[in-house]
């Protein structure tokens, strides 16, 4: 249950914004944050110093919470590291590669969750998969900056590819006993 899954383009979230549902998504955005927080520090707690790439992925990250990705830069994440330029597009040429390899690192972790924390019945992987889409649809409402994130991951070739290919994985996981013929 991770970041990358839901943007404003997939939902209606005006519909969202009535009083008898403002508490549910209160509490939605405090589980979002905990989780994002936890994925985060545990997606790159493994990364040992002196792992340009991984330090570069972190940095990137940090940048695109605080300002969105679209106002961070290329830039501005080699001065924060203190690399040159060259040297972080040696390991991600473009900023859309950066986006591709979070995005990457986020499915693979929310994978980890989802063997480790859904029961085997029938129930638990539904639940689990409508919490998280409200989780997603709550904080782009209330942070730009995380919005701003989604809806990148969500138009840019490389992310959405990794991001259809792990929401297909799940579908059929979470919903193929009620749709055999997938």
């Amino acid at each position: 249950m991770l970041p990358i899954r839901y943007s404003a383009h997939f939902c209606n979230l005006s519909a969202l914004d009535n009083e008898a549902v403002k508490p549910y998504l209160c509490l939605a955005a405090r589980l979002f944050n905990t989780v994002w927080n936890n994925a985060v520090a545990s997606i790159f707690k493994v990364a040992p110093n002196g792992n340009t790439k991984l330090e570069i992925l972190q940095c990137a990250t940090e940048l695109f919470l605080e300002k969105g990705y679209t106002s961070a830069y290329v830039t501005a994440i080699a001065n924060k590291l203190d690399i040159s330029t060259g040297n972080l597009t040696f390991h991600y040429p473009t900023k859309e590669h950066l986006l591709a390899g979070l995005v990457r690192e986020l499915c693979k972790f929310q994978c980890q969750v989802e063997e480790n924390e859904t029961n085997n019945d029938d129930e638990t992987p539904i639940i689990a998969y409508l919490l998280e889409l409200t989780m997603f649809a709550s904080v782009c409402m209330k942070n730009p900056n995380i919005s701003d994130l989604m809806i990148s991951a969500y138009t840019h070739s490389m992310s959405i590819e990794i991001i259809r290919k792990n929401d297909t994985r799940r579908a059929m996981k979470v919903f193929g006993k009620y749709r055999p013929q997938w």
